[in-house]
């Protein structure tokens, strides 16, 4: 099991929908803080250009879970 896998295994539906709206682009309004901040601790994003993007392995984890859209 690769590390993309066992992070998503650790997420609430509710966060799966913020890290699928990560993957959408610039989406400060659509995700909440909290589950922006959990993303970034378990390494699925990371700041950017004042704001959240998805990190290499956020991109892996929508590719497992069937939602990268880029």
């Amino acid at each position: 099991m690769c590390k993309a896998e066992q992070l998503i295994g650790r997420l609430t539906p509710a966060e799966r929908r913020s890290l699928r709206h990560l993957g959408l682009g610039p989406v400060a309004d659509r995700v909440r803080v909290r589950h922006e901040t959990r993303l970034i601790e378990l390494g699925l994003a990371e700041l950017a250009c004042g704001g959240a993007d998805l990190t290499a392995t956020g991109r892996r984890a929508l590719v497992l879970i069937g939602a990268w859209v880029h």
